[in-house]
């Protein structure tokens, strides 16, 4: 019984750990993503301007 406590624990704990690195990736990728919108937006009116 306790074994198999200890092991739904470790379940647990590898699970929260993949949800946090769900998360964060969710995060990195929103951040990326935004960033090369911006940089994209900002080529678009340098373009611009030059012509």
């Amino acid at each position: 019984m306790n074994e198999l406590f200890g092991i739904s624990m470790l379940g647990a704990l590898v699970g929260a750990a993949l949800l946090d690195l769900a998360y964060v990736g969710l995060v990195v990728g929103f951040f990326l993503l935004a960033l090369a919108y911006l940089a994209g937006c900002g080529k678009l009116k340098k373009e611009k301007e030059q012509l």
